[in-house]
């Protein structure tokens, strides 16, 4: 199964100075419900606790939040701790995923995810060209499947260009 993994505290449209309102979670832009009719959801706290030794995560990257309502009813120090546990978690996910070949650089803008693979698509149901436009075809293949997660980074290169790794509306299939 793959992760769903939420960052944190926000990075962009971040909140007025004072609010309480800095911390997101997926719930904001997916139907979790709808969601987990398919896909098997827990927190980044449930994440680090049944992978964290396996897959090497630090010891200052492993109290990320619960909830955000954990974020809410946190003092300033609190809070403090829980944004630099997250940063390193972040730097942590960024290094191992490249390290893994598991950051996917698969933004809507600039590929299309061809299920269950390239070829197959292309001899049974090809995209007309209006549909697929310029976009690369990409696949799930079997090293992805076997990987114990994929990280679909936002904004990590590039200024957050959707060709390459902006995913916050979906990632293109077909």
């Amino acid at each position: 199964g793959w992760y769903l993994i939420d960052s944190g505290p926000f990075a962009r449209m971040k909140p007025e100075p004072g609010s309480k309102s800095t911390v997101s979670d997926e719930g904001i832009f997916f139907d979790m419900v709808d969601m987990a009719k398919q896909v098997h959801i827990i927190t980044s706290r449930r994440f680090v606790e049944l992978e964290g030794d396996a897959l090497g995560i630090p010891e200052d990257a492993r109290g990320v939040l619960e909830s955000p309502k954990e974020w809410e009813d946190a003092d300033n120090r609190k809070q403090g701790f829980f944004w630099d546990q997250h940063k390193a978690f972040d730097k942590w996910l960024l290094e191992d995923s490249q390290k893994r070949n598991v950051a996917l650089q698969w933004g809507t803008g600039g590929h299309m995810l061809y299920f269950p693979s390239v070829a197959e698509v292309k001899a049974n149901s090809p995209p007309n060209q209006r549909l697929r436009g310029f976009r690369v075809p990409v696949e799930f293949d079997q090293r992805l499947q076997k990987e114990k997660y994929l990280f679909f980074p936002s904004c990590m290169k590039d200024e957050g260009s959707t060709q390459e790794w902006r995913y916050l509306a979906q990632v293109g299939s077909w």
